[in-house]
């Protein structure tokens, strides 16, 4: 029983909800229990998708346990999903079975590349020694993790967040616009737009900017906040972007930001987002592992 492990930013956590609750072949799922997985469990459990929470050293016992014994403890959660498919009218029976193992990162870890980079391939090599594969809901991010790859010696692919020609998505934003493409289309046509927001990057405002202060502060600069920084290079407006996902509620995506623009005089420009990107990728990634077992 192969097993793909999900390595996401916290910015795409609501695709990524959205792609492991709509997953009727699912039986398996694991999260890596730290800070930033509990708001992706809670998602997760408001669509009904059973899951369990574990530490790091727990895992590769866990994974020992479903491939000999299979679902064990997690059969009666199982059985209860099943159900509900079925009264729901959703697919009720598993083809090829694959675990899926998912580690949620903290949002903001791209105000320094470097960081990003050294967190990511940390938890690469780490996910990796019990891996078959990765799929990574990140984009390059500023080309920090352009060359970001699987340590020396393991064999352990890695799948990436791409756009409809196959190319590595820029970032987050550009996933949730449809692809690079669509992206440079939305910075040309809104001119001075300091920053795109998903709704878990509205709901994380206030979190970015105090730690964009905190991280001046920490290196010897001027202390400065998110806000700051984006009308000191002269944006003028912020993009709220609607992915038609409802994990968190439109009042508070717009009371978020409508807040944070009205804090820093900026204007809201609302855009149309997509999970075309997110669906594709993980379909490609789960077909992958399963086929390559």
């Amino acid at each position: 029983m192969p097993v793909l492990g999900i390595i996401a930013c916290r910015s795409l956590e609501d695709e990524l909800a959205h792609v492991l609750s709509e997953d009727n072949e699912l039986r398996q799922l694991i999260i890596i229990d730290n800070k930033a997985c509990f708001d992706l469990s809670r998602k997760l459990r408001s669509k009904n998708r059973p899951h369990l929470i574990a530490a790091w050293e727990e895992i590769p016992e866990m994974l020992k346990d479903i491939r000999r014994t299979g679902p064990g403890i997690l059969k009666p959660l199982l059985e209860r999903s099943r159900h509900l498919c079925g009264l729901l009218g959703k697919a009720g029976d598993a083809g090829e079975e694959v675990i899926i193992v998912v580690n949620v990162l903290k949002i903001a870890l791209n105000i320094d590349n470097k960081i990003l980079k050294a967190y990511l391939s940390k938890n690469i090599q780490r996910m990796s020694q019990f891996s078959d594969s990765i799929l990574l809901f990140y984009g390059r991010c500023g080309n920090a993790l352009q060359d970001i790859e699987t340590p020396q010696g393991r064999h352990c692919p890695l799948f990436f967040l791409t756009d409809g020609s196959g190319e590595r998505v820029d970032d987050c934003i550009a996933a949730t616009l449809g692809g690079n493409r669509q992206y440079g289309e939305a910075l040309s046509s809104n001119q001075g737009v300091g920053y795109f927001c998903t709704p878990m990057q509205a709901s994380s405002l206030d979190y970015t900017d105090r730690e964009v202060r905190r991280y001046t502060i920490e290196h010897h600069l001027k202390p400065k906040s998110f806000g700051d920084i984006l009308v000191e290079l002269g944006y003028s407006k912020i993009a709220m972007l609607d992915t038609g996902l409802k994990f968190i509620s439109d009042f508070e995506v717009e009371s978020t930001i409508n807040g944070f623009a009205s804090l820093y005089h900026l204007k809201v420009v609302k855009l149309r987002g997509s999970v075309e990107i997110a669906e594709r990728c993980y379909r490609q990634a789960k077909d992958d592992v399963i086929h390559s077992a």
